[in-house]
């Protein structure tokens, strides 16, 4: 569809202007290409001699570049010209002239200030009256004033013809040019109407909308282009330059602003706030700016300034473009695809405004974008056509789609329902098994706390799921504490509770036989003992093993978090640092590890606090977590109560942290006080 629409687009193109092959002979033409020379002191002189190349740059001639600047050329009539009604074609000329032949007045195109106008793209021609002429060997004066600010032409090869000769001529530029433009003014204005009623119907296709004031500003921006065919401006009195600012300066940034909301909404894109407000900016800046033009010369000034913006603009386009290329988005093919006319077309302006035809450069980027316009509204026909296809369809195979659709579910149902019973089955026997698992692991522990001599023990317990990873011991003889213990198995559920049970034994025995040993040997025999008995299960685990005598305690910590102890002679709890040479975690093979003993003095009434990770990573609604910091701060707020007042207190708080949000961790709390 596509590719069709983009040959019948070429082929339109070729064949309007195939229709204007026609060439007439040179040697019915006089030239005044070569005879030119200029004024800007009147018409009196003096006069310099110019090149046809500057006919169409007169502002350059002016010191100011606004002012009015004579041109007059001489030239011979061969006498048997004296029966033609003879014309003389200037081309486009801007702003406004008065034509003069030998001292006589001939005509006038546009309007001199206070409010000058001009006739836009159109061609401007003066009959050549034949009382005024002088033929054969007397030489002709001609004489234009012309009125110049900033835009400043006549054709760069004027010449004198047969009026029949000239008005086909003229017809044939203007229709190209002049007319060629208003077609593509009112053409982007009715598929600005069209697609302004389809987002009005259908709101979601943001695309619509863009496209729809995209084509609009295009519209009006092609106006000041084709403004002489409108008799109706030139009898309102207003300046050319309010037009110029309308259409040329401000249509123009609009059609961009449209142009880069249009590509955003093809791929699909949406603008953050601050993108939005920025390209707002952007627009309202160039809006404000050329609002500030008092003559034609300050507007083409800011107009260059409003260029570089409009180019920063451009390039959120191109972002949104590098993203989708980046994304392999398919529909940026297509959006490359139409926009390849309007690259094409720049690319060969650029070669006709530095040759002698540079008046076709503006025709020629006007066709690449008429062709982009057409190249997207054919996409966007066709995919409106696949939509109502779509339609006709469903409306047509309706009731066969909802039965086929309905048998479908009900199929889907059944399998869902005998899933769901497979399901629950399933998830009633492993809840049976954890709760199995949960009563074995709670019979390793310690029911009731004994009555010791010197210490006072409390402990908090918390599964995840049952099942939990987290594991304490505490060891003693009669009323006698020998030590304690509190590890954390790494991952959740009944795996790391089988291990928990596994491990308990190991460390049990192993530090009550070795009574004799290093702490930190015991700790390495443990950590043996348990890479040899759980063989290829990965879980691994972290732990504080500590042993009493009298009122020194020494400990070995193996990657858990560390102790928090209160003095009682302090006013804050603080944190038992860890050797720096101590590292490593138990129970994985060829890790490095490198377990030491440290010594810690107690006094009555100190406390120990120890706890798993769960605790301190507990997290609230907002991912904050509990931390080290704020269980100090609970540790210190509840010190003068008993042990489990105390662990109650901390539970508590980490409750009120987290509200709603669930635990994703086992949770263990042991406290040791210095009686």
């Amino acid at each position: 569809m596509k590719k069709r629409l983009f040959l019948v687009s070429i082929i339109f193109f070729l064949s309007f202007f195939s229709l204007f092959a026609r060439k007439s002979s040179d040697f019915d033409r006089i030239r005044l290409s070569s005879h030119w020379a200029y004024s800007i002191r009147g018409a009196n002189g003096p006069y310099y001699l110019t090149n046809n190349n500057e006919l169409n740059k007169l502002a350059t001639l002016i010191p100011a570049g606004e002012g009015y600047i004579w041109l007059k050329s001489r030239f011979y009539v061969p006498k048997e010209y004296k029966d033609t009604n003879l014309t003389v074609y200037l081309g486009v000329v801007k702003i406004a002239s008065e034509a003069y032949l030998n001292g006589n007045y001939i005509g006038k195109n546009g309007y001199f200030p206070p409010k000058p106008f001009s006739t836009g793209e159109l061609g401007c021609a003066y009959t050549l009256p034949s009382t005024f002429l002088n033929y054969d060997q007397v030489e002709n004066e001609l004489i234009i004033k012309i009125w110049v600010s900033g835009y400043g032409t006549i054709s760069n090869e004027p010449f004198i013809a047969s009026q029949e000769e000239v008005t086909y001529y003229k017809a044939r530029n203007d229709l190209i040019r002049s007319k060629f433009f208003l077609m593509l003014s009112v053409v982007l204005l009715v598929i600005s109407t069209i697609y302004t009623l389809l987002y009005i119907f259908r709101p979601t296709e943001k695309r619509h909308r863009s496209f729809a004031g995209l084509t609009f500003f295009s519209s009006f921006f092609l106006v000041t282009l084709c403004i002489g065919e409108y008799p109706i401006i030139f009898k309102q009195g207003h300046s050319y330059l309010l037009y110029e600012i309308l259409f040329h300066g401000i249509c123009g940034s609009l059609s961009s602003h449209c142009t880069v909301s249009f590509i955003r909404d093809f791929l699909h894109k949406k603008d953050s706030k601050h993108v939005v407000i920025i390209r707002i900016c952007m627009t309202l800046f160039n809006v404000i700016i050329l609002s500030f033009s008092h003559d034609i010369l300050s507007f083409l000034r800011f107009l260059q300034i409003t260029y570089l913006c409009t180019a920063i603009h451009i390039l959120y386009g191109v972002h949104y473009i590098i993203q989708a290329i980046i994304k392999k988005d398919k529909n940026v093919i297509y959006l490359l695809v139409c926009f390849s006319p309007v690259f094409l077309s720049l690319f060969v302006a650029v070669f006709f405004y530095f040759s002698p035809s540079n008046v076709y450069a503006l025709i020629i980027i006007a066709s690449g974008w008429m062709i982009t316009i057409l190249s997207f509204l054919g996409f966007l026909i066709r995919n409106l056509a696949k939509s109502q296809i779509q339609v006709e369809y469903l409306n047509k195979n309706l009731e066969t789609i909802v039965e086929k659709r309905t048998s479908e579910l009900a199929e889907t149902n059944a399998q869902l329902e005998t899933k769901n019973l497979q399901l629950q089955y399933e998830k009633d026997r492993t809840q049976k098994e954890i709760e199995l698992a949960s009563f074995v692991q709670q019979s390793f522990y310690n029911q009731t706390i004994p009555q010791l001599d010197n210490w006072e023990i409390a402990t908090y317990m918390k599964p995840l799921a049952g099942v939990s990873g987290d594991l304490y011991d505490i060891f003693y003889t009669g009323n006698h504490l020998n030590g304690l213990g509190i590890f954390d198995v790494s991952g959740h559920g009944i795996s790391s509770g089988l291990v928990t049970m596994l491990v308990k034994n190991i460390i049990e025995q192993e530090f009550n036989d070795g009574t004799k040993e290093k702490l930190e040997d015991v700790m390495y025999i443990i950590n043996d003992r348990l890479i040899e008995e759980k063989g290829n299960i990965e879980n691994y685990m972290t732990g504080i093993l500590l042993r009493l005598n009298e009122n020194n305690i020494e400990f070995v910590n193996a990657g858990h978090p560390s102790i928090l102890i209160f003095r009682d002679s302090d006013k804050e709890p603080q944190i038992m640092p860890r050797e720096k040479s101590q590292c490593g975690v138990i129970g994985i093979s060829d890790f490095p590890i490198n377990f030491h003993s440290t010594n810690l003095f107690i006094n009555r009434n100190d406390t120990l606090l120890f706890y798993t990770d769960g605790i301190i990573e507990a997290s609230n609604e907002n991912d904050e977590q509990f931390g080290t910091k704020r269980l100090l701060e609970s540790f210190q707020k509840c010190r003068n109560l008993p042990l489990n007042a105390q662990i109650n207190s901390i539970i508590a708080d980490l409750k009120q942290f987290i509200g709603a949000k669930a635990l994703n961790d086992d949770i263990t709390i042991m406290m040791l006080r210095r009686k």
